[in-house]
């Protein structure tokens, strides 16, 4: 009863409030990628997308990446005020500093970011 519930509720998004902080969450899977922009706790806003055939070739490391440098690109205008939070699953892009740059997405996004 309580799933079938919470499956009839919409979501209401939050308004925005920049004196807040910013959380965007990103995730990726084999066939698409998807987003959320979030304060305290509540969506501001949601986005997902289907991958081409020319990213699905893509390893998992870099599309977890993709996923975040589109939702930076989508949200710019908010995120570019302030520091923001990125939230992800991947381990090993939270050294993204640290590592060493080998492949031409891994260039082009950090110089994005």
């Amino acid at each position: 009863m309580v799933l079938k519930k919470a499956l009839c509720e919409a979501s209401v998004l939050t308004l925005l409030d920049f004196s807040e902080t910013f959380i965007s969450e990103t995730d990726a899977c084999d066939y698409g990628l998807g987003a959320i922009l979030s304060q305290k706790g509540k969506p501001v806003a949601y986005f997902s997308k289907s991958l081409s055939s020319k990213i699905l070739g893509l390893s998992i490391y870099e599309k977890e990446y993709l996923a975040i440098l589109i939702a930076v690109e989508k949200w710019r205008h908010y995120l570019e005020q302030e520091q923001f939070i990125i939230q992800m699953n991947h381990e090993s892009l939270k050294y993204l500093l640290d590592q060493k740059i080998h492949t031409a997405i891994q260039k082009k996004g950090l110089t994005r970011l």
